[in-house]
Protein backbone atom coordinates (compact mmCIF):
# COMPACT_ATOMS: atom_id res chain seq x y z
CA UNK A 1 0.00 0.00 0.00
CA UNK A 2 1.23 3.05 -0.96
CA UNK A 3 1.41 6.44 1.30
CA UNK A 4 -1.36 7.48 -0.94
CA UNK A 5 -3.35 4.37 -0.06
CA UNK A 6 -3.17 4.92 3.45
CA UNK A 7 -5.68 6.84 5.28
CA UNK A 8 -5.66 8.45 8.53
CA UNK A 9 -2.53 9.29 9.20
CA UNK A 10 -2.25 12.61 6.61
CA UNK A 11 -0.08 14.48 9.58
CA UNK A 12 2.43 11.90 10.03
CA UNK A 13 2.88 10.98 6.19
CA UNK A 14 3.75 14.93 5.22
CA UNK A 15 6.17 14.84 7.78
CA UNK A 16 7.61 11.57 6.11
CA UNK A 17 7.29 12.72 2.75
CA UNK A 18 8.64 16.19 3.17
CA UNK A 19 11.71 14.53 4.45
CA UNK A 20 12.23 12.36 1.71
CA UNK A 21 11.55 15.09 -1.10
CA UNK A 22 14.28 17.45 0.66
CA UNK A 23 16.67 14.18 1.30
CA UNK A 24 16.07 15.35 5.27
CA UNK A 25 15.27 12.03 6.73
CA UNK A 26 16.06 11.46 10.07
CA UNK A 27 18.76 8.14 10.78
CA UNK A 28 16.11 7.05 13.30
CA UNK A 29 12.43 7.40 14.16
CA UNK A 30 10.21 6.24 17.12
CA UNK A 31 6.77 5.89 15.80
CA UNK A 32 4.57 5.87 19.09
CA UNK A 33 0.85 5.25 19.21
CA UNK A 34 -2.19 2.87 20.26
CA UNK A 35 -1.61 -1.10 19.18
CA UNK A 36 -3.08 -1.68 15.63
CA UNK A 37 -3.39 1.95 13.87
CA UNK A 38 -1.20 1.78 11.49
CA UNK A 39 2.53 2.39 12.45
CA UNK A 40 3.46 -0.83 11.22
CA UNK A 41 2.01 -0.17 7.85
CA UNK A 42 3.39 3.19 7.43
CA UNK A 43 6.95 2.01 8.63
CA UNK A 44 7.35 -0.82 6.09
CA UNK A 45 5.81 1.98 3.19
CA UNK A 46 8.57 4.64 4.54
CA UNK A 47 10.81 1.04 3.84
CA UNK A 48 9.77 0.52 0.37
CA UNK A 49 10.19 4.24 -1.01
CA UNK A 50 13.64 4.74 0.20
CA UNK A 51 13.99 1.56 -2.09
CA UNK A 52 12.27 1.26 -5.09
CA UNK A 53 14.09 1.44 -8.42
CA UNK A 54 11.39 3.98 -9.97
CA UNK A 55 10.38 5.77 -6.73
CA UNK A 56 7.79 9.16 -7.85
CA UNK A 57 9.46 11.61 -5.40
CA UNK A 58 7.96 10.50 -2.44
CA UNK A 59 6.22 7.17 -2.95
CA UNK A 60 7.07 3.98 -4.67
CA UNK A 61 5.85 2.48 -7.92
CA UNK A 62 4.77 -1.27 -6.64
CA UNK A 63 5.89 -2.64 -9.32
CA UNK A 64 9.86 -3.13 -9.76
CA UNK A 65 11.80 -5.87 -8.42
CA UNK A 66 12.62 -3.80 -5.39
CA UNK A 67 8.99 -3.31 -4.38
CA UNK A 68 8.33 -7.28 -4.88
CA UNK A 69 11.37 -8.18 -2.69
CA UNK A 70 9.94 -5.53 0.19
CA UNK A 71 6.43 -7.32 -0.28
CA UNK A 72 8.06 -10.81 0.31
CA UNK A 73 9.78 -9.57 3.30
CA UNK A 74 13.21 -10.90 1.23
CA UNK A 75 14.98 -7.72 -0.11
CA UNK A 76 18.77 -7.33 1.08
CA UNK A 77 18.03 -3.76 2.66
CA UNK A 78 14.76 -4.45 4.93
CA UNK A 79 15.57 -6.45 8.49
CA UNK A 80 12.49 -6.55 10.96
CA UNK A 81 12.49 -8.15 14.25
CA UNK A 82 9.77 -8.21 16.40
CA UNK A 83 9.36 -9.75 20.16
CA UNK A 84 9.53 -13.07 20.63
CA UNK A 85 7.70 -14.96 23.75
CA UNK A 86 7.18 -10.98 24.71
CA UNK A 87 10.91 -9.84 24.71
CA UNK A 88 13.59 -8.77 22.34
CA UNK A 89 16.75 -10.10 23.19
CA UNK A 90 20.19 -9.08 22.79
CA UNK A 91 21.55 -11.41 20.17
CA UNK A 92 18.62 -10.00 18.10
CA UNK A 93 19.80 -7.00 18.10
CA UNK A 94 23.38 -7.87 17.25
CA UNK A 95 22.06 -9.51 14.37
CA UNK A 96 20.10 -5.99 13.29
CA UNK A 97 23.84 -4.21 14.16
CA UNK A 98 25.54 -6.88 11.27
CA UNK A 99 23.36 -6.24 9.07
CA UNK A 100 23.72 -2.01 9.42
CA UNK A 101 27.39 -2.72 9.37
CA UNK A 102 28.25 -2.23 5.26
CA UNK A 103 26.56 -0.19 3.05
CA UNK A 104 23.71 -0.97 0.88
CA UNK A 105 24.68 -1.10 -2.67
CA UNK A 106 21.59 0.81 -3.51
CA UNK A 107 18.90 2.43 -1.62
CA UNK A 108 19.00 2.71 1.77
CA UNK A 109 19.24 0.15 4.70
CA UNK A 110 15.75 -0.28 6.76
CA UNK A 111 15.74 -2.10 10.35
CA UNK A 112 12.72 -2.02 11.77
CA UNK A 113 11.97 -2.65 15.79
CA UNK A 114 8.59 -3.64 16.06
CA UNK A 115 7.66 -3.44 20.57
CA UNK A 116 10.79 -1.77 20.79
CA UNK A 117 10.00 -1.07 24.31
CA UNK A 118 9.99 -5.15 24.76
CA UNK A 119 13.55 -4.53 24.88
CA UNK A 120 15.46 -5.13 28.27
CA UNK A 121 17.54 -2.52 29.47
CA UNK A 122 20.73 -4.06 28.61
CA UNK A 123 19.33 -4.76 25.51
CA UNK A 124 18.46 -1.44 24.78
CA UNK A 125 22.19 -0.15 26.12
CA UNK A 126 23.89 -2.22 23.55
CA UNK A 127 21.20 -0.71 20.73
CA UNK A 128 22.47 2.80 22.09
CA UNK A 129 25.60 2.53 19.64
CA UNK A 130 23.71 1.89 16.81
CA UNK A 131 21.92 5.06 17.34
CA UNK A 132 25.19 7.35 18.57
CA UNK A 133 26.92 5.79 16.01
CA UNK A 134 24.13 5.26 13.02
CA UNK A 135 26.16 4.05 10.00
CA UNK A 136 26.22 5.21 6.69
CA UNK A 137 23.01 4.63 4.35
CA UNK A 138 20.35 3.11 7.08
CA UNK A 139 17.78 3.82 9.11
CA UNK A 140 16.34 2.67 11.86
CA UNK A 141 12.64 2.55 12.40
CA UNK A 142 11.48 1.82 16.83
CA UNK A 143 7.50 0.97 16.86
CA UNK A 144 6.01 1.42 20.16
CA UNK A 145 2.82 1.60 21.75
CA UNK A 146 4.32 2.09 25.09
CA UNK A 147 6.90 4.72 24.45
CA UNK A 148 7.01 5.54 27.94
CA UNK A 149 8.87 1.94 28.41
CA UNK A 150 12.06 3.04 26.42
CA UNK A 151 15.43 4.48 27.77
CA UNK A 152 15.35 8.25 27.74
CA UNK A 153 18.65 7.64 26.24
CA UNK A 154 16.96 5.88 23.48
CA UNK A 155 14.39 8.20 22.63
CA UNK A 156 16.54 11.49 22.64
CA UNK A 157 18.35 9.83 19.91
CA UNK A 158 15.42 9.25 17.63
CA UNK A 159 13.22 11.69 15.66
CA UNK A 160 9.38 11.09 17.54
CA UNK A 161 6.53 11.23 15.04
CA UNK A 162 3.06 10.52 17.27
CA UNK A 163 0.32 8.41 15.78
CA UNK A 164 -3.19 8.74 16.79
CA UNK A 165 -5.84 6.44 16.91
CA UNK A 166 -8.25 6.17 13.79
CA UNK A 167 -11.67 7.71 13.49
CA UNK A 168 -14.80 5.83 13.44
CA UNK A 169 -15.03 7.10 9.85
CA UNK A 170 -11.65 6.15 8.86
CA UNK A 171 -12.01 2.62 10.58
CA UNK A 172 -15.36 2.52 8.37
CA UNK A 173 -13.76 3.90 5.13
CA UNK A 174 -11.26 0.98 5.12
CA UNK A 175 -13.65 -1.72 5.97
CA UNK A 176 -15.86 -0.47 3.31
CA UNK A 177 -13.41 0.32 0.30
CA UNK A 178 -10.50 -2.29 1.17
CA UNK A 179 -11.96 -5.11 3.01
CA UNK A 180 -15.02 -5.14 0.75
CA UNK A 181 -18.07 -5.17 3.70
CA UNK A 182 -21.36 -3.31 3.48
CA UNK A 183 -22.13 -0.09 5.10
CA UNK A 184 -24.09 -1.99 7.99
CA UNK A 185 -21.43 -3.97 8.86
CA UNK A 186 -19.02 -1.70 8.15
CA UNK A 187 -20.26 1.01 10.62
CA UNK A 188 -21.27 -1.89 12.99
CA UNK A 189 -17.39 -3.10 13.49
CA UNK A 190 -16.44 0.77 13.58
CA UNK A 191 -18.03 1.25 16.47
CA UNK A 192 -16.53 -0.80 18.60
CA UNK A 193 -12.92 -1.04 16.84
CA UNK A 194 -11.84 1.93 19.62
CA UNK A 195 -9.86 3.21 16.84
CA UNK A 196 -7.94 0.51 16.11
CA UNK A 197 -7.93 -0.75 12.40
CA UNK A 198 -6.42 -4.80 14.01
CA UNK A 199 -9.36 -4.72 16.53
CA UNK A 200 -11.74 -4.44 13.63
CA UNK A 201 -10.35 -6.58 12.18
CA UNK A 202 -10.56 -9.00 14.88
CA UNK A 203 -14.06 -7.86 15.15
CA UNK A 204 -14.62 -9.07 11.89
CA UNK A 205 -14.87 -12.69 12.74
CA UNK A 206 -18.26 -13.07 14.49
CA UNK A 207 -17.58 -16.19 16.41
CA UNK A 208 -14.54 -15.10 18.51
CA UNK A 209 -16.38 -11.73 18.70
CA UNK A 210 -19.17 -13.95 20.51
CA UNK A 211 -16.37 -15.63 22.26
CA UNK A 212 -14.76 -12.50 23.82
CA UNK A 213 -18.12 -11.53 24.93
CA UNK A 214 -19.00 -14.88 26.63
CA UNK A 215 -15.66 -14.39 28.29
CA UNK A 216 -16.73 -11.03 29.54
CA UNK A 217 -20.43 -12.62 31.03
CA UNK A 218 -18.51 -15.28 32.80
CA UNK A 219 -16.16 -13.18 34.40
CA UNK A 220 -19.10 -10.77 35.63
CA UNK A 221 -20.60 -14.12 36.93
CA UNK A 222 -17.95 -15.03 39.33
CA UNK A 223 -18.42 -14.63 42.80
CA UNK A 224 -15.32 -15.61 45.86
CA UNK A 225 -17.15 -18.97 46.21
CA UNK A 226 -16.59 -20.09 42.74
CA UNK A 227 -12.87 -21.56 43.65
CA UNK A 228 -13.24 -24.60 41.30
CA UNK A 229 -14.59 -22.23 38.05
CA UNK A 230 -12.16 -20.14 39.07
CA UNK A 231 -8.99 -22.20 38.62
CA UNK A 232 -10.63 -23.71 35.81
CA UNK A 233 -11.21 -20.45 34.28
CA UNK A 234 -7.74 -19.33 34.82
CA UNK A 235 -5.99 -22.69 33.53
CA UNK A 236 -7.67 -21.89 30.31
CA UNK A 237 -6.83 -18.23 29.65
CA UNK A 238 -3.24 -18.54 31.27
CA UNK A 239 -2.69 -21.04 28.01
CA UNK A 240 -4.34 -18.90 25.69
CA UNK A 241 -1.93 -17.23 22.71
CA UNK A 242 -3.69 -14.22 22.52
CA UNK A 243 -3.40 -13.50 26.11
CA UNK A 244 -2.24 -9.72 25.88
CA UNK A 245 -5.64 -9.19 23.59
CA UNK A 246 -7.75 -10.88 25.79
CA UNK A 247 -6.41 -8.70 29.09
CA UNK A 248 -6.80 -5.49 26.77
CA UNK A 249 -10.25 -6.23 26.01
CA UNK A 250 -11.58 -7.26 30.08
CA UNK A 251 -9.59 -3.93 30.77
CA UNK A 252 -11.27 -1.92 28.33
CA UNK A 253 -14.61 -3.64 29.67
CA UNK A 254 -14.28 -2.52 33.24
CA UNK A 255 -13.37 1.26 31.94
CA UNK A 256 -16.75 0.75 30.08
CA UNK A 257 -18.79 -0.22 33.02
CA UNK A 258 -17.15 2.30 34.89
CA UNK A 259 -18.81 5.30 32.61
CA UNK A 260 -22.05 3.56 31.69
CA UNK A 261 -22.58 3.20 35.30
CA UNK A 262 -21.52 6.76 36.38
CA UNK A 263 -24.34 7.96 32.89
CA UNK A 264 -21.98 8.75 30.57
CA UNK A 265 -23.47 5.99 28.53
CA UNK A 266 -21.82 8.02 25.23
CA UNK A 267 -18.70 7.52 26.77
CA UNK A 268 -18.96 3.90 26.08
CA UNK A 269 -16.33 1.64 23.20
CA UNK A 270 -17.79 -1.43 23.21
CA UNK A 271 -21.02 -0.63 22.81
CA UNK A 272 -22.43 -4.23 22.27
CA UNK A 273 -21.36 -4.98 26.03
CA UNK A 274 -24.38 -2.43 27.03
CA UNK A 275 -26.77 -5.25 27.53
CA UNK A 276 -24.50 -7.59 29.68
CA UNK A 277 -23.88 -4.35 31.87
CA UNK A 278 -27.76 -3.20 32.56
CA UNK A 279 -28.01 -7.17 33.31
CA UNK A 280 -25.37 -7.40 35.95
CA UNK A 281 -26.56 -3.82 37.55
CA UNK A 282 -25.08 -1.13 39.73
CA UNK A 283 -21.15 -1.29 40.62
CA UNK A 284 -19.40 1.15 42.57
CA UNK A 285 -16.70 3.34 40.79
CA UNK A 286 -14.19 2.21 43.16
CA UNK A 287 -14.75 -1.26 43.06
CA UNK A 288 -14.42 -1.36 39.67
CA UNK A 289 -11.49 0.85 39.06
CA UNK A 290 -9.64 -1.98 41.75
CA UNK A 291 -10.94 -4.64 39.52
CA UNK A 292 -9.64 -2.49 36.10
CA UNK A 293 -6.19 -2.76 38.45
CA UNK A 294 -5.54 -6.52 38.89
CA UNK A 295 -6.44 -6.75 35.47
CA UNK A 296 -3.10 -4.11 34.71
CA UNK A 297 -1.05 -5.96 37.09
CA UNK A 298 -1.78 -9.12 35.89
CA UNK A 299 -0.65 -7.67 32.26
CA UNK A 300 2.59 -6.29 33.63
CA UNK A 301 3.42 -9.37 35.56
CA UNK A 302 3.67 -11.93 32.73
CA UNK A 303 5.72 -9.43 30.69
CA UNK A 304 9.29 -8.93 31.10
CA UNK A 305 11.64 -8.44 33.26
CA UNK A 306 8.94 -10.02 35.67
CA UNK A 307 7.78 -13.23 33.99
CA UNK A 308 5.24 -14.40 36.77
CA UNK A 309 3.34 -17.67 36.40
CA UNK A 310 0.66 -16.85 34.30
CA UNK A 311 -1.75 -19.70 35.87
CA UNK A 312 -1.15 -18.19 39.05
CA UNK A 313 -1.24 -14.75 38.06
CA UNK A 314 -4.47 -15.09 36.63
CA UNK A 315 -5.93 -17.05 39.42
CA UNK A 316 -4.88 -13.87 41.82
CA UNK A 317 -6.89 -11.52 39.21
CA UNK A 318 -10.23 -13.11 38.79
CA UNK A 319 -9.91 -13.93 42.97
CA UNK A 320 -10.02 -10.08 43.23
CA UNK A 321 -11.92 -9.48 40.29
CA UNK A 322 -14.89 -11.95 42.07
CA UNK A 323 -14.19 -9.98 45.75
CA UNK A 324 -14.89 -6.53 43.97
CA UNK A 325 -17.71 -7.38 42.04
CA UNK A 326 -19.47 -8.91 45.27
CA UNK A 327 -18.71 -5.72 47.38
CA UNK A 328 -22.42 -4.18 46.04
Amino acid sequence: MSFRGIYGHEREIEILRRAIVNDRTAHAYVFAGPEGVGKRLVAFTLAKVLNCERAEKDDFCGRCSDCVQMDEMTHMNLFYTEPVDGVIRIDTIRELQGVLRYRAIRGRKVAIVDGADRMGRACANAFLKTLEEPPPDSMVILISSKPADLLPTVLSRCQRINFSILSEDTVFRILREKEGLNDRDARRIAVLSSGSMSLALKNMDVEAHARRKELLQEILSLTPLDGDRIVDLAGELSKRPDLEDVLEHIKSSFRDMAVFYEGMGRLVVNRDLVGLFEARGYVPFENLYECFRWVERMHMDILPPRYANRELSMELMLINIARNLSRV
